[in-house]
């Protein structure tokens, strides 16, 4: 015979537990990131948009307390209520965290709108017939034109496949709000008193 190598059983179990455990953990990161992968992908490109646009718009808009709190040295808190789904609750909380809407003088907060009676200003994504009463002093963005209600301060609407907002100046001017002209800029805008 032959010099033949003898591989002991010992040897053979312990490459087989390597084996089986590298499966696992090969297959625990698999489902791991995969389930990643569809939480991000959940919320479309246009959801993301529209929560950040939610967020700018907050950067150029003046509240009443805001210029009675100018001499103060404590940022106004800037509730934003959010009426949708949770992805995008979710995705325009951890966006309100970033260091672009945290300044000197406002802090803003993104805040479930059944959770929160002080709303400065509230995106509705659904019918906002019921919520009317509870909104009267809140700059309302409604999701899209079709929500259709005189009380929406912002309207989202699509225009060539691109996603645009309407400023709705008689209703930012019931809620005490002052716009940035260079807000008004970008915007279609309604100055029509309904």
């Amino acid at each position: 015979m032959r010099n033949q190598r003898i591989i002991a059983p010992n040897i053979i179990f312990d490459l087989l537990k390597r084996l089986l455990a590298f499966k696992i953990v090969f297959l625990l990161l698999s489902i791991f990131c995969g389930s990643l992968a569809t939480a991000n992908t959940e919320l479309s490109k246009e959801s993301k948009l529209k929560a950040a646009y939610l967020l700018n718009f907050t950067l150029f808009m003046t509240w009443p307390e805001q210029t009675s709190q100018a001499a103060s040295s404590s940022p106004q808190r800037i509730n934003v209520c959010v009426q949708a789904n949770e992805n995008f609750f979710e995705f325009a909380s951890a966006l309100s965290k970033g260091a672009k809407f945290s300044t000197s003088r406002k802090q803003i907060h993104i805040v479930k709108f059944t959770q929160s009676a002080d709303c400065q200003m509230t995106y509705i994504q659904q019918d906002a017939s019921v919520f009317l009463q509870r909104i009267l002093n809140n700059v309302l963005v409604v999701d899209n034109a079709t929500l259709n209600t005189e009380q929406a301060a912002i309207k989202f609407y699509t225009d060539e496949r691109k996603l645009r907002f309407e400023i709705n100046l008689p209703a930012l001017r019931r809620s005490d709000v002052k716009v940035s002209s260079e807000l008004l800029k970008l915007a279609k805008v309604n100055r029509d008193v309904n």
